[in-house]
C-alpha cells in the first residue's frame, strides 16, 4: 500500500515514504499527537487480531488506564526500532 492522508492538516508532521508512516510509535500512535491513531499499518501480521489488540490498547489509553512515554521518548524508541530492523535487513 501507498499511504496517504490528504484529509489531515499540513500542520501535522507525517511522512509517508517507502510505505512507511512516521513519526508513529509502536506502529500506530503519532508521537506528537498521542490521541491520533493509525490502526492497521503493519503489513506482515494477522490483521483482525492485531486490530482488536490495537483497539484494546487505544481504549486503555483513552480511559487513562495506560500512560504513554513523552513525545521525545516515543521518537527515540521509534528510531531505535527502525535502526534495529535496518540492521537486520528489514526496510
Amino acid at each position: 500500500y501507498k499511504f496517504t492522508y490528504p484529509f489531515l492538516s499540513d500542520k501535522i508532521e507525517l511522512n509517508t515514504n517507502d510505505n512507511h508512516v512516521e513519526p508513529i510509535y509502536k506502529h500506530f500512535i503519532h508521537t506528537d499527537m498521542p490521541n491520533l491513531f493509525f490502526m492497521g499499518l503493519p503489513g506482515i501480521v494477522i490483521p483482525f487480531p492485531m486490530f482488536h489488540i490495537q483497539a484494546q490498547y487505544i481504549l486503555k489509553l483513552l480511559e487513562g488506564q495506560l500512560k504513554l512515554p513523552s513525545s521525545e521518548e516515543m521518537r527515540m524508541d521509534m528510531m531505535r526500532e527502525k535502526q534495529m530492523l535496518l540492521n537486520q535487513g528489514i526496510p
